[in-house]
């Protein structure tokens, strides 16, 4: 893909921008911030109507009004409780350019339109960060009709200043837009490709790695003294995509990426590794990690796509490793969850199997078989 192809289509980061809100415990201000400013927008709206240069008209009038319910439907979708959907994110990109224009178009006084026309950057400065090229063009075509049609009204009084006014709103949009969209892009290139994994926003593999031995380097906390690293596979996966499709297993990596994004600590690491695997990895006072992979039970299995899971889990002392190279360390205690986690598939699924304190070969000892401590399904 050439540098315009990737700068049109590139990589939707709604998700990744999730990850990253959820990480740091911002989604909750986020959706507040963005439902304030709609609600602020059919504000706006209303309070027009009691205005000389506002809507005249019962059309115009009607058309206000919706415009408001429309922006308190959107406001509403970012108070639920839950983080909105891709789909969802983009419809509000579509119906706020969507409104914006209408409420331009509907003013009595063109120049009021053209004023209200600025907000189009609210709209392009969201879509440019969180979703693609493509969905910025939606918001830059609203903008441009609206212009134009606004240049049309003002051309009337003067047209020298008609093309000033929307030159310089027009501008306006374009370059805080594309300050936004280069800003990402630039991201993209450095860091999303590398490290993350689009869909669900988690650490891929490789991110894993890097995040994960950076974690064993805390090794001199002195109140996490064992590390725990948990491998999650899904039970059944496959039958989601024959039933629902590609896009219903998509859907159900998404949610279960979301869940465990909750039920985790902050610091844990957690990464997308598979179709159906995820791997967290946390710091613990002790080698017993089951009351988190029995909150992670139960929030998959309480999820909206009913699957269990499968989990692998190894908890080793931290302080032995303090000499051992990090990526060496973090290879075997994957190896080990993963046949863990293996393990628990062949007892039937929607289990835990546990290693605790294994003898590591990567201390050149050929360490033992006997590491299994089961747990029998809920």
């Amino acid at each position: 893909m050439n540098t315009a192809q990737r700068w049109w289509r590139g990589l939707d980061h709604y998700y990744w921008l999730t990850a990253f809100l959820a990480a740091r415990g911002l989604q909750s201000q986020t959706c507040r911030l963005v439902a304030l400013v709609m609600v602020g927008m059919s504000a706006i709206s209303l309070t027009l109507l009691w205005s000389p240069t506002g809507p005249r008209g019962a059309v115009a009038q009607a058309l206000a009004v919706a415009v408001a319910a429309a922006c308190w439907g959107m406001a509403a979708l970012w108070l639920r409780g839950r983080w909105p959907s891709a789909v969802e994110s983009r419809l509000c990109v579509c119906v706020g350019s969507l409104c914006i224009s209408i409420s331009c178009l509907i003013q009595t006084d063109a120049l009021t339109g053209l004023f209200g026309a600025t907000a189009f950057t609210l709209v392009a400065i969201y879509a440019a960060v969180f979703h693609t090229t493509r969905w910025l063009a939606i918001t830059w075509i609203a903008t441009v009709v609206t212009l134009v049609v606004l240049a049309v009204r003002l051309a009337s009084f003067s047209i020298a200043f008609a093309i000033s006014a929307v030159l310089l709103v027009g501008f306006t949009v374009v370059f805080v837009s594309l300050t936004g969209r280069a800003a990402i892009w630039l991201v993209d290139a450095d860091i999303l490709h590398e490290n993350f994994e689009p869909l669900t926003g988690m650490y891929n593999r490789d991110g894993f790695y890097e995040k994960a031995t950076t974690l064993l380097a805390a090794r001199s906390r002195g109140d996490d003294r064992f590390v725990a690293v948990s491998v999650i596979n899904l039970d059944s996966f496959s039958l989601v995509g024959e039933f629902s499709g590609t896009s219903g297993a998509n859907r159900a990596r998404v949610e279960i990426a979301a869940r465990l994004r909750e039920t985790a600590r902050r610091d844990a690491v957690l990464a997308h590794i598979a179709e159906s695997e995820f791997v967290i990895a946390d710091l613990f006072e002790s080698n017993d990690a089951s009351a988190l992979i029995e909150r992670v039970r139960g929030t998959i299995s309480s999820s909206p796509s009913h699957l269990s899971a499968s989990i692998g889990v190894v908890t080793t002392p931290l302080q032995p490793l303090v000499q051992l190279p990090p990526h060496d360390v973090l290879d075997e205690l994957m190896s080990i969850a993963t046949n863990a986690m293996y393990e628990s598939r062949k007892r039937g699924g929607n289990q835990a199997t546990y290693v605790r304190n294994p003898t590591l070969t990567v201390f050149d000892d050929t360490g033992t078989d006997d590491w299994f401590d089961n747990e029998e399904p809920a």
